[in-house]
């Protein structure tokens, strides 16, 4: 019985929306239905004043149409050439000041070729005291020819000028606004969520705690008895905010979950990523190292054959060297003699490097430490 109570509002509201989106369908249907309607287009002119001519072939001299008629029956006119090929409708504009003495009399406008004259594109201004404003569309019809006389005449008592004329395209109008069409989707819309809120089986389930702010209804609160004047719509109001807010707000807590676990797997590679950098960096050190160790070793390779090489050189050597009593040489070559036996540790190579030595001992001794003979001796 209470929840009958709280779903009558929205019987009623359905009731009621029910109505309006039937009114709102019948008047797009009736605009859908209605006589097409149309516009000029201004700057596609097609004909000015100047090219009517009278029934009698004088051209017009002014901006306006002078229609002068003294013998009611007789016709008095103008009328211009207007090709119909690609033009439909025609909109024809034009003022005309009516004196008092003229009221009544009719003026017509019409497409007129021979054996194209029909009622549908004849317009009959049944002229009044004053300014008269015409706007008039007419449409070529079906079986138009290639281009037809436009013709201003009246059969009557006449003594005025049709003045303003344009003579342009048309184009149709949309038979339906988007305003109106907006209009009704927009009730249908509401009457659908309604009818979806009614027959939606009731369900005293909270959506959440967060969603009290919203003014969900909890199991407490549907034992008490709504407020005399507004209750009833509060209940209502909340009901359908609390089911419909209630979806979005799951969808938006499960993507928030989603959401929080996408940061912590990401947070997860991060630091895998920084663990993996680390050891890079640890094997780029001990490839540098390893690099400079086989520098090394290669360097000391180079020197231990050159090593090799001496002493392959310095055996050759000391077979043909000729030992020199130190005491039969002169001071230079007694330099010489010492330098290579207490620098080298080895015997000149021959007699002619001890005779041919013109340096003292300080320069000699020099020479012989910078040679790479001494340095590969010496080298630690």
């Amino acid at each position: 019985m209470n929840g009958q109570k709280t779903r009558l509002p929205l019987w009623l509201l359905l009731i009621v929306e029910l109505i309006v989106c039937y009114l709102a369908i019948l008047a797009v249907i009736s605009y859908w239905r209605a006589p097409a309607q149309y516009r000029a287009l201004p700057e596609e002119t097609l004909l000015a004043a100047a090219d009517f001519s009278d029934f009698a072939g004088r051209a017009v001299s002014g901006d306006g149409l002078l229609l002068q008629n003294n013998t009611p029956g007789n016709v008095a006119g103008y009328l211009a050439w207007l090709d119909l090929r690609e033009v439909n409708p025609i909109a024809v504009k034009f003022a005309l000041d009516c004196p008092k003495q003229y009221a009544g009399g009719v003026l017509h406008v019409d497409l007129w070729n021979e054996g194209y004259d029909n009622d549908a594109q004849e317009y009959k201004l049944a002229l009044q005291e004053g300014i008269n404003e015409v706007e008039i569309f007419l449409d070529k019809g079906a079986d138009a020819p290639d281009s037809a006389q436009l013709r201003f005449f009246t059969v009557d008592l006449a003594d005025y000028t049709v003045t303003d004329l344009r003579i342009s395209r048309a184009e149709p109008v949309p038979k339906i606004s988007s305003g109106l069409l907006a209009g009704m989707i927009l009730c249908l819309v509401l009457l659908l969520v309604t009818a979806v809120a009614l027959f939606r089986p009731h369900s005293n389930y909270l959506p959440s705690e967060d969603l009290a702010e919203w003014g969900a209804l909890n199991d407490k609160d549907s034992s008490k008895e709504a407020e005399p004047v507004n209750g009833w719509l509060k209940n209502m109001v909340r009901r359908l905010v609390g089911w419909y807010v209630e979806p979005v707000y799951q969808q938006n807590a499960y993507l928030h979950k989603q959401l929080k676990q996408c940061q912590e797997n990401l947070s997860d590679c991060r630091f895998e990523l920084d663990k993996r950098r680390q050891q890079l960096d640890i094997y780029a050190n001990l490839l540098v190292k390893l690099q400079q160790d086989l520098a090394e070793l290669q360097k000391n390779t180079v020197s231990q054959s050159m090593f090799e090489e001496f002493i392959k050189d310095n055996a050759v050597r000391q077979d043909s060297t000729v030992n020199l009593p130190a005491e039969s040489l002169d001071s230079k070559q007694a330099a010489m003699l010492y330098a290579y036996r207490y620098l080298l540790n080895r015997e000149p190579d021959n007699a002619q490097t001890v005779a041919a030595n013109q340096c003292d001992w300080r320069d000699l001794r020099q020479i012989i430490m910078d040679s790479d003979e001494y340095k590969i001796l010496n080298q630690k």
